[in-house]
């Protein structure tokens, strides 16, 4: 960016970028490179640190302006998804539950099921998830906040006014992805459990 009299006189060039390895950032945590100090050396150059992979860069001026965005040193590839990818990768599952699960779970839940640390629980492997499908239906008709000894202080919402198929949907999408279970709750499952509930 130029400079003019110690305030900015135009518009900022980006001359060093690629360090998170990906075009949108999904996962917290799953960057490349980290890039965490910077120092300028007697003859200009910046010297970038980063703690991830322990990389020093040297960042040259070539006198050329206005040049294309670059890689810090050689291009960074795009890596895939951390995590539970291979699952991903291996299971058919329903489009609606995959939409559902982006719409209402992704953002407490994340989109490789693992949570936020000490916010909201892991769904990867779950017991529950797996095994508890009573349980399961119960948490997403009504919520966590009924649920005594909670781990998380964060509430889940209830989500009761998703239709029964819808339910089922998002739970068989979850224990697919996430759990390496199954399909198996049914929209007579989840209607016989909300009957139960609001007994």
């Amino acid at each position: 960016m130029p400079f003019e009299s110690r305030y900015p006189s135009g518009r900022y060039e980006e001359f060093a970028d690629g360090f998170k390895g990906t075009g949108v950032l999904l996962i917290p945590g799953s960057v490349t490179y980290r890039p965490t100090g910077l120092a300028v050396g007697p003859d200009g150059s910046l010297y970038i640190f980063e703690d991830n992979e322990g990389r020093v860069w040297k960042v040259e001026y070539t006198g050329e302006l206005n040049a294309n965005t670059s890689y810090v040193g050689s291009p960074i590839p795009r890596r895939k998804i951390s995590g539970n990818a291979s699952v991903f990768e291996s299971f058919e599952y329903d489009q609606k539950g995959s939409e559902l699960y982006n719409l209402y779970c992704i953002a407490c839940h994340q989109v490789d099921g693992r949570g936020v640390s000490n916010m909201q629980p892991s769904l990867q492997e779950s017991e529950h998830l797996k095994n508890d499908e009573d349980y399961t239906i119960r948490l997403i008709i009504q919520g966590s906040e009924l649920i005594e000894n909670r781990q998380y202080n964060n509430i889940m919402p209830n989500l009761s006014f998703l239709s029964d198929q819808e339910i089922s949907a998002v739970i068989n999408y979850s224990k697919t992805c996430f759990a390496s279970s199954a399909s198996s709750v049914t929209r007579d499952k989840v209607a016989a459990a909300r009957v139960s509930l609001s007994k």
